[in-house]
């Protein structure tokens, strides 16, 4: 997973600075090779900063939509989704009318957004000699040409320096971590030998699956108790272990549903439960995507029960076939 958050960041990263088309792989290596060495492309923006980020922008409120042209739990604005490069979500067109406040609605989106915006205005702005979290929040309070001004000047700066100081103060824990060099070999080794956790589990098939489900529909929201673009239902996410957006609660009451909804907690949420009941279901001798669309049309534990016997089967059958050519 590592490789390839990775590899999709430095596509956004390529693109927004027109880098040449060096095979993304190398480029890969190159970052994984950087972090191994103890150097770093964005010093101090670690997870940890993000939700500092997060909750001075907005309490880190997941559900925040739109208010005065900022959408999302970072409330991001266009201009600035444009300055970061015109991040979307996977397979949508940045040239679609709502698909900047789709992915600044999208946490995971968001950060995309975030990071290519620090990447390109990120500095010493406080000129302490350092280049860290509260720089990065300077950046995003005053904009990244200007973000040098003092936040102590305006009340809304002091509401966001009231904010960060709370939740740097929640974050001060001692953790116990393997060094980030380890981790990535190890997922390196992973990606480069046949060994897989789930076989042909794709980014290709994940496509599928969301297609055959809604059509791919990021606006879906919820249905007869199917959220989202994948048309996850409580039970199916209950089964797969109650994965939920970060820092929320799988026990609050529509946490499931907020997490069906984002396109990549989905798929979180779609590759447990494939982990869980993935199987070959229609005894070809392989465990492929098929395999994975008959999961997820007749649930895990009778996943063998042929797909064409029924009307809503013969519209996945059909949309899958249209999703390979």
């Amino acid at each position: 997973m590592l490789f390839l958050f990775v590899e999709t960041s430095l596509r956004n990263i390529m693109n927004l600075h027109e880098i040449p088309a060096i095979p993304v792989c190398l480029w890969t290596l190159f970052v994984l090779w950087i972090t191994c060495s103890g150097g770093v492309l964005l010093p101090n923006l670690s997870e940890t900063c993000f939700l500092c980020l997060c909750h001075v922008s907005t309490g880190c409120d997941l559900t925040h939509d739109c208010t005065d042209g900022y959408c999302g739990p970072f409330n991001i604005s266009r201009i600035y989704w444009y300055d970061a490069g015109q991040i979307v979500l996977p397979y949508d067109d940045p040239a679609r009318n709502h698909a900047w406040k789709d992915c600044a609605r999208n946490y995971e989106c968001a950060k995309q957004i975030i990071a290519n915006y620090l990447l390109k205005y990120g500095r010493d702005c406080n000129e302490d000699g350092t280049t860290d979290c509260y720089d990065y929040m300077m950046v995003n309070g005053n904009g990244g040409p200007s973000c040098s001004s003092s936040l102590h000047l305006s009340e809304n700066g002091r509401a966001w320096l009231q904010r960060y100081d709370t939740q740097k103060n929640m974050n001060m824990k001692t953790t116990i971590a393997i060094p980030v060099c380890l981790f990535a070999v190890f997922i390196f080794w992973i990606t480069g030998s046949s060994g897989v956790y789930i076989p042909n589990l794709t980014e290709a098939c994940y496509k599928c699956l969301c297609y055959v489900s809604t059509g791919c529909d990021f606006s879906h929201d919820c249905t007869g108790g199917y959220c989202g673009p994948f048309n996850i239902s409580r039970i199916y996410w209950k089964e797969a272990g109650q994965i939920v957006l970060p820092d929320d609660d799988p026990d609050r009451n529509h946490a499931w549903e907020d997490c069906a909804k984002s396109f990549h907690c989905a798929k979180r949420i779609i590759e447990r439960y494939l982990e869980i009941f993935g199987r070959d279901c229609n005894g070809d001798g392989l465990t492929n995507c098929f395999d994975y669309m008959m999961i997820n049309g007749n649930g895990g534990y009778g996943c063998t029960a042929p797909l064409n016997r029924s009307a809503n089967g013969q519209r996945w059958l059909k949309r899958y076939e249209e999703c390979r050519i």
